[in-house]
């Protein structure tokens, strides 16, 4: 897992860099309300904390990549 600031505020690019995870992944995470709703909002930009972000990924199912059988 990522090291994340706890108090640090990070938006969806941000968040991107950080982790991989797309910012279209997450808008629809939080349309779908599987993501966070925003601890803030700055302009149009949504911002959560690091402990957020975190906890979020915490409680996010993995996924794997199904092996292909080439035979």
């Amino acid at each position: 897992m990522p090291e994340l600031e706890a108090e640090r505020l990070y938006t969806a690019a941000e968040i991107e860099d950080a982790t991989g995870i797309k910012r279209s992944t997450i808008r629809a995470g939080k349309t779908r309300g599987t993501w966070p709703e925003p601890d803030s909002v700055s302009g149009r930009a949504d911002q959560w904390y690091g402990r957020t972000i975190t906890a979020a990924l915490t409680n996010r199912r993995g996924y794997r990549h199904r092996a292909s059988n080439d035979d």
